[in-house]
């Protein structure tokens, strides 16, 4: 089914969202922080593998060649103009102000949920 991955990771996060509200109590901030980096970082790689797999490709007589870095830097590039020029980071700042207020939550709430945000 099309867009089964889509649905897959939404139900993940929310998943993941409420075990982490439910477990929250029981792991030391410490510890939550590191989660959170791992994660992060393996976001990130798993970002650059799936980027490489489609840019670097082994030929059949065994070298290596290249295709579409240009692409991925026009598309880096613009993006970053894009989101400078929507303001994207005041943005999010205001979603999580909004977010805080909503929630009633102390400044520690935004700077959390909005980094997994962002990451996820």
């Amino acid at each position: 089914m099309r867009g089964s991955g889509t649905i897959i990771n939404a139900l993940a996060i929310v998943i993941g969202g409420v075990l982490g509200i439910l477990f929250k109590r029981f792991l030391k901030e410490r510890y939550q922080d590191t989660i959170i980096k791992a994660t992060g970082f393996s976001v990130v790689f798993l970002g650059a593998a799936g980027t490489l797999s489609k840019i670097l490709t082994v030929r059949p007589d065994g070298t290596l060649s290249t295709g579409g870095s240009m692409v991925m830097i026009l598309s880096l590039a613009l993006g970053a103009l894009l989101g400078e020029l929507i303001d994207l980071d005041a943005q999010f700042e205001r979603f999580g102000e909004w977010l805080k207020h909503k929630t009633g939550s102390d400044g520690d709430f935004m700077n959390r949920n909005l980094t997994r945000s962002v990451i996820v």
